[in-house]
């Protein structure tokens, strides 16, 4: 009678990402032939990770029922994801202020974002009030960049000159 054979999955500081799979049962005859495969990517939590390597100290991923129990250890590394990236635009597509980045390219998938913006922006003495948000503002990083738009209109109110002559109107 041999031993059982099992695999478990997990991130490179050791955290189980999904339970223990078990491949053979214990009692299973010694000798018998076994085979797994480490899954391509794996979400725990709302987060994604990729098939690494399998570790120094694990059974090999196809072998033979041995008389001890024996584990295939499946390492994964968080899954990169792009940027997230808020931009303030006028109705022109011109950028009013820089663009806010909430995530760098590089942050794992599936990591929540929230854009709040603003309703105004006055800057190099203009006025401009939000008039629409393209984008969503609330979600999770993604394998592609994520742009939330801010369009903003300018309201500046432009003062009539000072022509320096007074008239009476009666």
């Amino acid at each position: 009678e041999g031993g059982k054979v099992e695999a478990k999955f997990i991130d490179q500081t050791g955290k189980e990402l999904k339970g223990t799979v078990e491949i053979l049962k214990a009692k299973t005859q010694v000798g018998t032939p076994y085979f797994s495969k480490a899954p391509k990517e794996i979400t725990k939590d709302g987060l994604s990770y990729v098939f690494e390597k399998i570790a120094k100290d694990s059974a090999p991923e196809t072998g033979k029922v041995k008389a001890e129990n024996q584990t295939i250890t499946y390492i994964y590394t968080p899954k990169k994801g792009g940027s997230v990236v808020e931009r303030f635009i006028d109705q022109n597509g011109n950028s009013i202020q820089p663009n806010n980045i909430l995530h760098k390219a590089g942050t794992q998938v599936g990591t929540p974002f929230e854009s709040n913006g603003v309703n105004r922006i006055e800057i190099n003495g203009r006025i401009y009030e939000l008039r629409k948000v393209e984008g969503k503002q609330k979600g999770n990083v993604e394998e592609g960049e994520i742009f939330i738009n801010y369009i903003f209109e300018d309201v500046t109110k432009i003062s009539a000159p000072n022509t320096g002559v007074v008239r009476n109107i009666s």
